[in-house]
């Protein structure tokens, strides 16, 4: 994609996609010169229009170890995490900003360059929080911890709300949210920007912890980090 954005004409050979794809024949309509035709044969193509921002737009790289950490920092993208707990995150964290600082683009802050998702239930009290938000955020991290421990061929994980509110969520009442929210920051040494909604339900403001924004539908809310540059 950056060779897209970046060049006047790209092609890609990799062990999913080619593109353009082999023996594509050129269209009178488009240019028959080189680069981008070889004996009537499409070899390379252009983006149009090319990104506003330059060279290209932010890229952001979804983070869920220590390899893909320092994948990101190495190629200066942003950093994201959904899920992970606070203590492995941490860690990650800590790598990206120690390879992004080695990379010569300047000393990095501990959390600059990072975004942290956390799934929300805002309620009157812990038990309303549990009976609506316990199935359908165990559900979530189900389908997303089983698949990497079939993948792996490790046994499945045990997924318990007792579990997931130490680290991977912020659920309860206002003052409960409100710390957990304080000891997400922490991690990242930011500030945490914004939340938004992302499942069907009618949001509605809650005055009681400003910012949030409470949805009928139990499992739509992400607490989101912005970059501190951009």
């Amino acid at each position: 994609m950056v060779e897209a954005w970046t060049s006047d004409y790209f092609s890609h050979q990799g062990p999913n996609y080619t593109i353009p794809p082999k023996e594509l024949p050129h269209h009178p309509f488009y240019a028959s010169e080189e680069p981008y035709v070889v004996e009537d044969e499409v070899t390379k193509l252009t983006l149009v229009p090319k990104p506003y921002q330059k060279p290209h737009p932010p890229i952001w790289l979804m983070v869920s170890s220590e390899p893909t950490a320092r994948l990101a920092a190495e190629r200066g993208y942003y950093a994201m995490a959904a899920g992970t707990p606070t203590d492995v995150l941490r860690d990650f964290v800590d790598v990206y900003a120690e390879v992004r600082s080695e990379s010569g683009n300047g000393q990095f802050v501990r959390g600059e360059g990072w975004a942290v998702s956390r799934p929300v239930h805002v309620a009157p009290s812990m038990e309303e929080a549990r009976r609506n938000f316990e199935i359908p955020v165990i559900r979530q991290r189900e389908f997303q911890l089983y698949n990497r421990a079939s993948q792996a061929n490790k046994p499945k994980p045990e997924i318990t709300w007792e579990n997931l509110l130490k680290s991977a969520m912020l659920a309860g009442p206002p003052e409960l949210v409100i710390e957990q929210t304080r000891i997400a920051k922490s991690v990242r040494h930011r500030e945490c920007d914004y939340i938004h909604g992302c499942r069907r339900g009618a949001p509605r403001k809650d005055n009681a912890v400003p910012g949030v924004v409470r949805h009928q539908s139990h499992a739509g809310i992400f607490l989101s980090g912005r970059p501190a540059s951009s």
